[in-house]
């Protein structure tokens, strides 16, 4: 049993679970709840446990994921070009990085706050209470 793994570690398990990694599929929390807990949540999860035999039980979308940075605010995805960008090292992601035009930099999370202390890269994104808990705030003054 697992609670808030992200859908890009299943998906090394059954690759179609990486749809649920798509950035802005959603305009709502309440939408993506409804969604889930539909006819596609359902379908998706018989497809997740018949390629890889874990079985989703529910989904908890708590919290949209959000972008910080040390250099400039950032309200638009023209406001990434040139950005280098912490990102996790799974494909969907470091993909989404390079197409809103930033260079994408995997960083295990653990490691995360010294390169934002030192330039390693100007940014990351995540959800604002994991920034929150892990301090970022202070590398990062910039939230979107």
């Amino acid at each position: 049993m697992v609670g808030g793994l992200n859908a890009g570690h299943i998906s090394s398990y059954a690759p179609i679970a990486s749809v649920l990694e798509l950035p802005y599929s959603f305009p709502s929390t309440a939408i993506a709840r409804k969604v889930l807990d539909g006819d596609f949540g359902k379908s998706l999860s018989d497809k997740i446990a018949e390629a890889s035999g874990i079985r989703i039980l529910s989904y908890l979308p708590s919290a949209f994921r959000n972008v910080s940075s040390s250099t400039k605010m950032i309200k638009t995805p023209a406001d990434m070009v040139g950005m280098k960008m912490r990102t996790q090292q799974i494909p969907i992601h470091v993909e989404m990085v390079k197409s809103l035009g930033a260079s994408p930099t995997p960083i295990a999370w653990a490691e995360l706050y010294s390169p934002l202390q030192t330039g390693v890269v100007d940014g990351q994104e995540t959800a604002p209470y994991t920034m929150l808990m892990a301090n970022l705030q202070e590398e990062q003054h910039h939230s979107a």
